[in-house]
């Protein structure tokens, strides 16, 4: 996971100088907590948790509560199977709501914003393609006239020269069309 950027370094007097760069902007606060959780555990005799937490101005009880509710088990492991398997089991067609219908009808009593939070958590959505408009046209299926009149529209005698225009309408009957 990136969390940005956290940079530690020895001051020639002793305590450790830490920047914060764009941590908190980019994830946000529990992110931010959850950085320093698994820094401090992988690196717990390099850096003092006093320091850490005043240049990042957390609170260490704050540090405590996240680093618990981090270690503590899931409480919905059960249900994350279940809805990933019924995901599974119906070819990824079923969005959260069918999916909370389908834990109802096995007795699994939990809200549909569990479920959403679950499905998003372990990226079950579901492959939506975008249908096209139907449209007929499926090219030219005669060869276009010669143009001969290249658009000089005089004519010396009557019935010389002939043109017309046709317009289709879309109309809630069907199509009508229109010459001119």
């Amino acid at each position: 996971m990136k969390y940005g950027v956290l940079i530690c370094k020895k001051d020639t007097k002793g305590p450790i100088l830490c920047k914060r760069l764009k941590i908190a902007k980019t994830v946000g606060n529990k992110g931010l907590l959850e950085f320093l959780i698994t820094t401090w555990d992988t690196k717990a005799d390099q850096y003092k948790l006093k320091d850490l937490l005043s240049v990042l101005h957390i609170a260490k009880s704050s540090y405590c509560y996240n680093a618990a509710v981090l270690r503590a088990p899931d409480k919905y492991a059960d249900v994350r199977r279940r809805v990933t398997d019924l995901f599974y089991s119906v070819s990824k067609r079923y969005g959260y709501r069918r999916i909370h219908v389908l834990l109802k009808r096995e007795n699994i009593t939990v809200s549909e914003k569990v479920v959403r939070r679950i499905m998003q958590e372990e990226n079950l959505v579901v492959p939506f393609v975008k249908m096209k408009k139907y449209s007929s046209y499926v090219g030219e299926v005669t060869p276009a006239v010669e143009n001969l009149v290249k658009r000089d529209f005089h004519a010396d005698k009557p019935n010389e020269l002939w043109l017309t225009d046709i317009t289709e309408f879309h109309i809630p009957a069907g199509k009508i069309y229109r010459g001119c």
